[in-house]
């Protein structure tokens, strides 16, 4: 098990890397909620974001899942089937902290630019 401050100085790594690639909030659409394995696939691509807030956004809820799904809820802590009734259409989802216990955000927009999250494409070199 990591200590206060190991897992403090991760944040903050993983936040200036977010900052870095410039990235943003993972949003949920309408098509990703009708069904459950389409859900799950999209939700596979959240961003860890640390301690980073990206301009444009305003955190809500955080919510706390058993990210081992080791079946183990109470205390405010989601299985991911229950994370994933909790997921909003239209809201954007990063994680805050990794760990067995992930504290993933809900975040809205507060401007007026749509984007999903994403890093910065970097060149590929053609293979031959």
């Amino acid at each position: 098990m990591l200590s206060l401050i190991m897992l403090h100085a991760l944040n903050q790594q993983q936040a200036q890397q977010a900052a870095a690639d410039q990235l943003l909030p993972l949003v949920v659409e309408a098509e990703d909620k009708k069904s459950g394995d389409r859900l799950v696939t999209h939700l596979r691509r959240i961003p860890n974001l640390g301690d980073h807030r990206p301009a444009g956004w305003t955190r809500g809820r955080t919510l706390v899942v058993d990210a081992f799904c080791l079946g183990r809820q109470g205390g405010g802590v989601l299985s991911f089937v229950q994370f994933l009734t909790e997921v909003q259409v239209g809201c954007g989802y990063a994680i805050l902290q990794g760990g067995r216990h992930s504290h993933v955000g809900e975040f809205a927009r507060t401007g007026t630019r749509k984007a999903r999250a994403h890093r910065k494409v970097k060149a590929q070199k053609e293979v031959r």
